[in-house]
Protein backbone atom coordinates (compact mmCIF):
# COMPACT_ATOMS: atom_id res chain seq x y z
CA UNK A 1 0.00 0.00 0.00
CA UNK A 2 1.68 3.31 -0.92
CA UNK A 3 0.98 6.60 0.58
CA UNK A 4 1.37 9.79 -0.76
CA UNK A 5 2.02 13.10 1.13
CA UNK A 6 -0.39 15.93 0.68
CA UNK A 7 0.74 19.74 2.67
CA UNK A 8 -3.31 20.54 3.20
CA UNK A 9 -3.70 17.46 4.90
CA UNK A 10 -2.65 14.18 6.54
CA UNK A 11 -0.83 11.27 3.75
CA UNK A 12 -3.61 9.69 2.46
CA UNK A 13 -3.13 6.07 1.16
CA UNK A 14 -3.95 5.68 -2.81
CA UNK A 15 -6.30 2.63 -1.41
CA UNK A 16 -7.99 4.61 0.88
CA UNK A 17 -8.34 7.41 -1.98
CA UNK A 18 -10.07 4.81 -4.53
CA UNK A 19 -12.55 4.34 -1.23
CA UNK A 20 -13.13 7.49 -0.91
CA UNK A 21 -13.89 8.19 -4.73
CA UNK A 22 -16.07 4.85 -4.94
CA UNK A 23 -18.12 6.38 -1.78
CA UNK A 24 -18.79 9.76 -3.86
CA UNK A 25 -22.17 11.06 -4.83
CA UNK A 26 -22.56 11.57 -8.73
CA UNK A 27 -23.60 15.20 -7.34
CA UNK A 28 -19.73 15.23 -5.84
CA UNK A 29 -18.46 13.91 -8.42
CA UNK A 30 -19.51 16.38 -10.89
CA UNK A 31 -18.91 18.99 -8.44
CA UNK A 32 -14.94 17.61 -8.15
CA UNK A 33 -14.67 17.54 -11.96
CA UNK A 34 -16.41 21.59 -12.41
CA UNK A 35 -13.74 22.65 -10.00
CA UNK A 36 -10.89 21.58 -12.00
CA UNK A 37 -12.00 25.11 -14.17
CA UNK A 38 -14.51 27.15 -11.97
CA UNK A 39 -14.36 28.65 -8.59
CA UNK A 40 -17.20 30.16 -7.41
CA UNK A 41 -20.40 28.78 -6.09
CA UNK A 42 -22.10 30.22 -9.07
CA UNK A 43 -19.86 28.87 -11.44
CA UNK A 44 -20.43 25.45 -10.38
CA UNK A 45 -23.92 25.74 -10.66
CA UNK A 46 -24.37 27.13 -13.75
CA UNK A 47 -21.71 24.74 -15.05
CA UNK A 48 -23.24 21.43 -13.94
CA UNK A 49 -26.73 22.63 -14.28
CA UNK A 50 -27.04 21.97 -10.17
CA UNK A 51 -29.25 24.22 -8.00
CA UNK A 52 -27.20 26.03 -5.49
CA UNK A 53 -28.20 24.82 -2.59
CA UNK A 54 -27.29 21.06 -4.19
CA UNK A 55 -23.70 22.76 -5.27
CA UNK A 56 -23.53 23.98 -1.25
CA UNK A 57 -23.99 20.26 -0.24
CA UNK A 58 -21.29 18.86 -2.10
CA UNK A 59 -18.88 21.30 -1.01
CA UNK A 60 -19.46 20.58 2.65
CA UNK A 61 -19.46 17.06 1.90
CA UNK A 62 -16.01 17.31 -0.49
CA UNK A 63 -14.72 19.55 2.22
CA UNK A 64 -15.40 17.15 5.17
CA UNK A 65 -13.43 14.34 2.63
CA UNK A 66 -10.56 16.78 2.11
CA UNK A 67 -10.87 16.89 -1.46
CA UNK A 68 -11.59 20.41 -1.14
CA UNK A 69 -11.20 24.00 -0.01
CA UNK A 70 -13.83 26.35 0.68
CA UNK A 71 -14.10 30.03 1.83
CA UNK A 72 -16.24 32.71 2.50
CA UNK A 73 -15.23 36.34 0.48
CA UNK A 74 -17.03 39.73 1.22
CA UNK A 75 -17.11 41.50 -2.01
CA UNK A 76 -18.05 44.82 -2.22
CA UNK A 77 -20.83 45.74 -5.22
CA UNK A 78 -23.47 48.48 -5.65
CA UNK A 79 -27.23 48.26 -6.51
CA UNK A 80 -29.36 51.04 -7.40
CA UNK A 81 -31.02 52.82 -4.92
CA UNK A 82 -34.98 54.41 -4.84
CA UNK A 83 -33.99 57.88 -6.81
CA UNK A 84 -31.79 55.19 -9.26
CA UNK A 85 -34.48 52.63 -9.97
CA UNK A 86 -36.66 55.50 -11.08
CA UNK A 87 -34.64 57.15 -13.01
CA UNK A 88 -33.74 54.10 -14.79
CA UNK A 89 -38.02 53.97 -15.62
CA UNK A 90 -38.33 57.03 -16.51
CA UNK A 91 -34.66 58.30 -17.41
CA UNK A 92 -32.99 61.55 -15.54
CA UNK A 93 -34.36 64.83 -14.43
CA UNK A 94 -32.14 66.47 -17.28
CA UNK A 95 -33.19 63.94 -20.12
CA UNK A 96 -36.90 63.90 -19.82
CA UNK A 97 -36.18 67.54 -20.10
CA UNK A 98 -34.24 67.24 -23.43
CA UNK A 99 -37.06 65.21 -24.59
CA UNK A 100 -39.88 67.41 -24.12
CA UNK A 101 -37.63 69.97 -25.74
CA UNK A 102 -37.14 67.88 -28.87
CA UNK A 103 -41.27 67.38 -29.07
CA UNK A 104 -41.54 70.93 -29.22
CA UNK A 105 -39.35 71.82 -31.78
CA UNK A 106 -36.05 72.57 -29.92
CA UNK A 107 -37.43 75.52 -28.26
CA UNK A 108 -40.54 76.37 -25.56
CA UNK A 109 -41.84 78.44 -23.14
CA UNK A 110 -41.51 76.56 -19.95
CA UNK A 111 -44.73 76.73 -18.71
CA UNK A 112 -45.79 74.65 -22.45
CA UNK A 113 -43.38 71.83 -21.27
CA UNK A 114 -45.39 70.72 -18.68
CA UNK A 115 -42.53 69.83 -16.69
CA UNK A 116 -42.74 67.45 -13.82
CA UNK A 117 -41.44 69.20 -9.78
CA UNK A 118 -38.29 66.85 -10.39
CA UNK A 119 -37.64 68.24 -14.32
CA UNK A 120 -37.92 71.81 -12.90
CA UNK A 121 -35.86 71.91 -9.95
CA UNK A 122 -33.11 69.34 -11.14
CA UNK A 123 -33.43 68.81 -15.15
CA UNK A 124 -33.80 72.49 -15.74
CA UNK A 125 -30.86 73.31 -13.32
CA UNK A 126 -28.35 69.96 -14.89
CA UNK A 127 -29.12 70.67 -18.23
CA UNK A 128 -28.13 74.14 -17.83
CA UNK A 129 -25.06 73.28 -16.16
CA UNK A 130 -24.11 70.48 -19.00
CA UNK A 131 -24.20 72.76 -20.77
CA UNK A 132 -27.46 71.47 -23.53
CA UNK A 133 -29.81 73.99 -22.98
CA UNK A 134 -30.50 78.22 -22.34
CA UNK A 135 -33.01 79.86 -20.60
CA UNK A 136 -34.27 83.70 -21.81
CA UNK A 137 -36.45 85.92 -20.18
CA UNK A 138 -38.86 86.75 -23.26
CA UNK A 139 -42.06 88.83 -22.39
CA UNK A 140 -42.52 88.22 -18.63
CA UNK A 141 -42.16 84.30 -19.65
CA UNK A 142 -38.70 82.17 -20.03
CA UNK A 143 -37.79 80.62 -22.84
CA UNK A 144 -35.98 77.53 -22.76
CA UNK A 145 -33.70 76.57 -26.10
CA UNK A 146 -31.11 73.87 -27.17
CA UNK A 147 -27.89 74.11 -27.34
CA UNK A 148 -26.55 71.21 -28.55
CA UNK A 149 -27.39 69.34 -32.59
CA UNK A 150 -27.32 65.74 -30.76
CA UNK A 151 -29.94 66.18 -28.55
CA UNK A 152 -31.69 62.42 -29.13
CA UNK A 153 -28.30 61.17 -28.25
CA UNK A 154 -28.64 62.76 -25.34
CA UNK A 155 -31.81 61.14 -24.07
CA UNK A 156 -30.74 57.79 -25.66
CA UNK A 157 -26.84 57.55 -24.93
CA UNK A 158 -26.52 59.51 -21.74
CA UNK A 159 -24.04 57.84 -19.68
CA UNK A 160 -24.82 58.05 -16.27
CA UNK A 161 -27.87 56.23 -17.27
CA UNK A 162 -26.07 53.45 -19.18
CA UNK A 163 -24.06 53.39 -15.62
CA UNK A 164 -27.91 52.62 -14.36
CA UNK A 165 -28.82 49.74 -16.57
CA UNK A 166 -25.08 48.45 -16.17
CA UNK A 167 -25.62 48.22 -12.00
CA UNK A 168 -28.62 46.85 -12.57
CA UNK A 169 -27.71 43.79 -15.05
CA UNK A 170 -24.50 43.34 -12.77
CA UNK A 171 -22.39 43.70 -15.71
CA UNK A 172 -18.86 44.80 -15.15
CA UNK A 173 -18.16 48.50 -14.84
CA UNK A 174 -14.64 50.58 -16.17
CA UNK A 175 -12.80 52.92 -14.87
CA UNK A 176 -15.00 55.71 -16.30
CA UNK A 177 -18.23 54.26 -14.62
CA UNK A 178 -16.61 54.26 -11.20
CA UNK A 179 -15.28 57.91 -11.77
CA UNK A 180 -18.95 58.39 -12.67
CA UNK A 181 -20.70 57.03 -10.06
CA UNK A 182 -18.45 59.26 -7.15
CA UNK A 183 -20.58 62.03 -9.17
CA UNK A 184 -23.74 60.29 -8.86
CA UNK A 185 -23.33 59.79 -5.25
CA UNK A 186 -23.56 63.14 -4.86
CA UNK A 187 -26.86 63.99 -6.33
CA UNK A 188 -28.50 62.05 -3.51
CA UNK A 189 -30.06 58.50 -3.06
CA UNK A 190 -29.23 56.90 -7.05
CA UNK A 191 -26.53 53.91 -6.18
CA UNK A 192 -25.55 52.84 -2.76
CA UNK A 193 -23.22 50.41 -1.71
CA UNK A 194 -23.68 46.74 -0.95
CA UNK A 195 -21.44 43.41 0.56
CA UNK A 196 -22.25 40.49 -1.12
CA UNK A 197 -20.57 36.85 0.12
CA UNK A 198 -19.13 34.88 -2.36
CA UNK A 199 -18.16 31.28 -1.69
CA UNK A 200 -15.78 29.90 -3.39
CA UNK A 201 -13.50 26.40 -3.11
CA UNK A 202 -10.55 25.11 -4.74
CA UNK A 203 -9.16 21.50 -5.02
CA UNK A 204 -6.75 20.04 -2.38
CA UNK A 205 -3.31 18.10 -3.22
CA UNK A 206 -6.02 15.24 -2.22
CA UNK A 207 -8.44 16.12 -4.36
CA UNK A 208 -6.36 16.79 -7.56
CA UNK A 209 -5.46 13.39 -7.64
CA UNK A 210 -9.04 12.30 -7.19
CA UNK A 211 -9.86 14.24 -10.17
CA UNK A 212 -7.41 12.42 -11.85
CA UNK A 213 -8.22 9.34 -10.82
CA UNK A 214 -11.91 9.80 -11.54
CA UNK A 215 -10.84 11.27 -15.02
CA UNK A 216 -8.64 7.87 -15.64
CA UNK A 217 -11.47 5.72 -14.40
CA UNK A 218 -14.00 7.05 -16.60
CA UNK A 219 -11.67 7.49 -19.91
CA UNK A 220 -12.18 11.39 -19.54
CA UNK A 221 -9.86 13.06 -21.95
CA UNK A 222 -11.36 16.44 -23.14
CA UNK A 223 -13.24 19.57 -21.23
CA UNK A 224 -16.78 17.61 -20.67
CA UNK A 225 -20.15 19.62 -21.19
CA UNK A 226 -20.08 18.51 -17.61
CA UNK A 227 -24.04 19.61 -17.35
CA UNK A 228 -25.50 17.10 -19.54
CA UNK A 229 -22.93 13.79 -18.58
CA UNK A 230 -24.77 11.51 -16.32
CA UNK A 231 -23.18 9.81 -13.71
CA UNK A 232 -25.35 6.77 -12.20
CA UNK A 233 -25.05 3.85 -9.54
CA UNK A 234 -26.10 0.94 -11.66
CA UNK A 235 -26.77 -0.76 -15.15
CA UNK A 236 -30.37 -1.03 -14.96
CA UNK A 237 -33.14 -2.99 -17.13
CA UNK A 238 -34.56 0.96 -17.89
CA UNK A 239 -30.91 2.23 -19.26
CA UNK A 240 -30.26 -0.69 -21.24
CA UNK A 241 -33.81 -0.80 -22.81
CA UNK A 242 -32.94 2.79 -23.50
CA UNK A 243 -29.75 2.52 -25.11
CA UNK A 244 -28.22 5.42 -23.25
CA UNK A 245 -25.31 3.02 -21.32
CA UNK A 246 -22.69 3.98 -23.32
CA UNK A 247 -23.07 7.69 -23.06
CA UNK A 248 -23.46 7.32 -19.08
CA UNK A 249 -20.62 6.82 -16.50
CA UNK A 250 -21.00 4.29 -13.61
CA UNK A 251 -19.66 5.14 -10.60
CA UNK A 252 -17.25 2.94 -9.29
CA UNK A 253 -17.46 0.50 -6.20
CA UNK A 254 -15.41 -1.06 -3.60
CA UNK A 255 -15.80 -4.30 -3.85
CA UNK A 256 -13.15 -5.29 -0.90
CA UNK A 257 -15.29 -3.43 1.48
CA UNK A 258 -17.29 -5.76 3.78
CA UNK A 259 -20.82 -7.20 3.22
CA UNK A 260 -23.59 -8.28 5.50
CA UNK A 261 -23.47 -11.71 6.56
CA UNK A 262 -26.32 -13.65 5.34
CA UNK A 263 -28.00 -15.54 8.24
CA UNK A 264 -29.75 -18.84 6.87
CA UNK A 265 -32.45 -21.12 8.64
CA UNK A 266 -31.82 -24.32 9.47
CA UNK A 267 -32.59 -26.90 7.01
CA UNK A 268 -36.29 -29.00 8.17
CA UNK A 269 -35.73 -32.88 8.51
Amino acid sequence: MCSMGESDGAPISIDLLQKIIGMLHPIEMKVLIALENSRTLKDVSEKTGLSVDSVLWAFESLKGKNLISVEEVLISTYELDVEGEEYLKQLFPEQRVIKKLIEHGGASLIEDLQLSEAELKIGLSWAVKLGWISIEKVNGSRLVKLKVENAADLVNNYPPYTLLSKIKNGSPLSNEDLNLMESLRKRGRIIKDRSVKEVKASLTQVGLKALSMIKELFSIRDVLDIKNIKIVNELTRDIIVSGEWPNLYFRPYDVSAPVKKLIFGKKHP
